[in-house]
């Protein structure tokens, strides 16, 4: 399979549950305009999106952001000149902005959002977008009101169907309230597997569809900085997982797949591609090339079967806590938190104590304590290593359902230098602990030959130093909890008008009345949705005239309901029921309402 040919018949699968159709495997086109390597003309990327389509994939994906001044969707502008419009699943994304000095800002409000359609619209030449993602979501600006916008561009025929890239699990459910997601894009490879933690339960509850950038590790499974070095300009040189000691860790990774791949008479990357192909229907990858010869060799990963046996055989040759993607510094200033102090340090080794866990400390207003293997994890299979975690300490005194998201360092003391040798997971990760996650920390925090060579300074007259700073990401007091309550405590409220024949008065209100709990003053900025049935009961043949309704209320949108409900006439009218003794019995019956905590 070394050489595909162009006799495989590319798959149609349904993204989502709302309709969408697209090729079993779709094309990233943002390569095409630089970011791993020089940007191809305009001629040579349009060759390669055209002999894509020649093979079968039909779902391309691009970005406003792509490619110096909106490159990306130009180029894919004139190529979409030479392909059949309807035959192509067209997904580009909006919300993060360039800046000057190759700064990003993320912008999520519907007036920009607008903008930003439109002019993907005029760009890309065309009068509908496939699938229209925002890219990022924009914390300062409710999930809700992004979503109201796309929602008018789907009733405008501006785009056909929405996706969210890179968002929570709580926020995916939160926008699909809305208006239902088709499809969330996010990282997912052999090495990048977070979502399979919450984001993929989710989509499969939703209905919501997978689309898997970067599935081959940004180029690391096709055998960029392994096989072939990394171009001068490509931006991977300063991805932890692509330097240093890091990568010639992450090369073993590649070289058990690649022994994997032998077995099966096939390449590195169509291995790593069919496993992510075998993990659910629902997911569909968009590897991007520059090159004709890897857009073959992709198309090879379609042909090839594998069982349960297969897939768990080719995770475990690429264990996700074996990806190595720390960064290393040095500096003068001791761990802000805790240090833990080991004497003897030999006798600990002697003792085969397993680990070490100190006592317990504060940090950002929660417990933890450090733990050490000094012979290496065993459960993980660690040798020749010294391994290291935070650990969160007095889990039972939290509330059900708790999580901390942490970012943290973790140190050793070069006693020599009197200088620090601080550790932590690559830029912008955050760990998330909770009741079924409560250590994180480094399975191979240092060789032992490191640690035991005298002129590092880590181990001094059999003594050393390990330390912990711990930051947590704290919501600022602003966080909120959202969820939907069916059928609430008392839902049904009954208002019966006596004298109803001797009201002149234009507008009658009843009393105010509570649904599902206390009543509470409305914050300017919250909302509230409630789905709601309003009635004129028929108290003679139980005929009433009934009409429902689904709504969001807030400071500014306080009411709802039917200016023409019924015709005067048939309320009037003595023989259909609806006043009886004079009297006029009207209900509201809340079906489903949210609820909202702040915390």
């Amino acid at each position: 399979m070394e050489d595909s040919n162009h006799t495989i018949q590319m798959p149609r699968v349904k993204l989502g549950s709302q309709g969408l159709e697209v090729s079993r495997l779709g094309f990233g086109c943002a390569g095409l305009s630089g970011y791993y390597n020089d940007p191809l003309s305009h001629e040579a990327g349009c060759s390669v999106i055209k002999e894509a389509f020649r093979n079968g994939i039909t779902f391309l994906d691009t970005s406003d952001l792509y490619g110096e001044n909106h490159d990306n969707e130009i180029l894919l502008s004139k190529v979409m000149k030479e392909l059949p419009r309807a035959k192509v699943q067209l997904a580009t994304k909006f919300g993060i902005m360039s800046l000057e000095g190759g700064k990003h800002a993320v912008k999520g409000t519907p007036e920009y959002l607008r903008q930003a359609c439109e002019a993907s619209l005029k760009r890309l030449g065309t009068n509908y977008i496939d699938l229209y993602y925002q890219h990022r979501v924009d914390p300062t600006v409710p999930i809700e009101d992004t979503m109201g916008e796309l929602k008018k561009l789907v009733d405008e025929g501006k785009i056909k169907y929405i996706g969210l890239s890179e968002a929570s699990a709580d926020t995916m459910r939160r926008a699909h309230m809305v208006h239902p997601i088709t499809a969330i894009q996010v990282e997912y490879s052999l090495w990048t597997r977070d979502i399979e933690e919450d984001i993929i339960p989710l989509c499969r509850e939703l209905g919501i569809g997978i689309v898997a950038y970067s599935p081959l590790g940004r180029g690391f499974f096709g055998g960029k900085a392994v096989v072939e070095a990394l171009p001068d300009n490509s931006i991977l040189p300063h991805w932890p997982r692509f330097t240093g000691e890091n990568l010639e860790k992450n090369k073993q990774l590649y070289d058990r797949l690649a022994n994997l791949a032998a077995k099966k008479s096939c390449t590195p990357p169509q291995l790593a591609l069919a496993w992510l192909l075998h993990q659910e229907d629902n997911i569909v990858p968009i590897p991007g090339t520059t090159k004709v010869k890897n857009l073959h060799n992709n198309l090879g990963a379609l042909s090839l079967k594998l069982t349960e046996e297969d897939l768990k055989e080719i995770s475990e040759a690429v264990p996700i806590d074996e990806v190595a993607a720390t960064v290393r510094s040095i500096r003068d200033v001791p761990p802000a938190h805790y240090s833990l102090k080991l004497t003897s340090f030999s006798l600990f080794l002697d003792a085969d104590i397993g680990n070490y866990t100190s006592r317990v400390f504060d940090a950002g207003g929660y417990k933890w304590k450090l733990c050490i293997h000094p012979n290496g994890n065993e459960k993980m299979n660690v040798d020749r290593h010294i391994s290291l975690y935070l650990v969160r300490a007095d889990t039972e005194t939290l509330p059900p359902g708790w999580e901390v998201n942490v970012n943290f360092k973790l140190f050793v003391f070069d006693q020599i230098r009197d200088k620090y040798l601080a550790i932590q997971d690559a830029e912008g990760v955050i760990r998330r602990f909770h009741r079924m996650k409560t250590e994180w920390g480094f399975d191979q925090f240092l060789s032992v030959d490191t640690f035991n060579d005298a002129s590092n300074g880590y181990l001094v007259d059999d003594c050393c130093v390990f330390g912990a700073e711990v930051f947590v990401i704290k919501h600022m007091g602003k966080g909120e909890s959202a969820s939907m309550v069916t059928d609430p405590a008392n839902n049904i409220y009954t208002w019966r008008m006596e004298k109803f024949s001797a009201t002149d008065q234009v507008d009658i209100r009843s009393d105010e009345f509570v649904v599902g709990g206390s009543r509470k003053t409305l914050p300017f900025d919250r909302k509230i949705f409630a789905e709601c049935k309003l009635r004129v009961r028929d108290d003679v043949h139980g005929n009433h005239s009934e009409e429902e309704v689904s709504c969001w209320f807030c400071a500014s949108s306080y009411s709802w309901g039917f200016p023409k409900f019924m015709a005067l006439s048939d309320l009037n009218d003595a023989s259909k029921g609806f006043v009886v003794n004079d009297v006029l019995t009207v209900e509201a019956q809340i079906t489903f309402i949210s609820s909202i905590k702040d915390f």
